[in-house]
């Protein structure tokens, strides 16, 4: 219910610029919570400008208008959900996905495990940037002058292959 109202206030911003990101325990946040986030940006994230490649072609799926799609030529594997016509349908084609990821003990966002086993490098951990769904999109806050001069694609898509899973898990989920 929660994710179908966050849909819901997305909607009824009716502007495109307008973005909504949702945020738990399992996409990083510091404490086991759900939160959504919400602010303008007058300008596309990168991340609606790569190529997809539809993967879902259930019928139940296309029935109720949702398509599943992966996305490609991006250092994040991610799957994309495009409700075609009730926000009703797109809000449960998610959120069971995410039920079934806890269900599996998958999480949503791999960086907290990558650094816990010391798999980030140190450069990337000085930054003190947490990729999450804004950075993850494109938008990535730099806190540190130095990384504010030096940032390039190639950095970026460093930062953002961190939390990605590999592509044996990735297989896995969309199985």
């Amino acid at each position: 219910m929660s994710f179908f109202l966050a849909l819901s206030l997305a909607k009824e911003a009716a502007d495109p610029f307008f973005r909504v990101g949702y945020n738990s325990l399992g996409t990083f946040a510091t404490i086991n919570q759900l939160h959504f986030q919400a602010y303008y940006l007058a300008s596309p994230f990168p991340v609606k400008k790569v190529p997809t490649l539809r993967v879902m072609t259930s019928t139940n799926l296309q029935r109720n208008g949702v398509v599943v799609s992966q996305l490609l030529k991006f250092p994040v594997r991610s799957l994309v959900f495009e409700g075609r016509d009730t926000l009703s349908d797109l809000s449960s084609a998610i959120a069971n996905s995410c039920i079934r990821l806890q269900h599996n003990n998958i999480p949503f966002n791999c960086y907290a495990e990558k650094q816990a086993r010391g798999e980030v490098s140190q450069e990337l951990l000085e930054t003190q940037v947490n990729p999450v769904v804004w950075e993850i999109g494109g938008h990535v806050v730099l806190k540190r002058r130095e990384d504010f001069e030096n940032v390039s694609e190639d950095y970026a898509w460093r930062l953002l292959a961190e939390v990605s899973l590999s592509e044996e898990s990735f297989r896995e989920v969309k199985a």
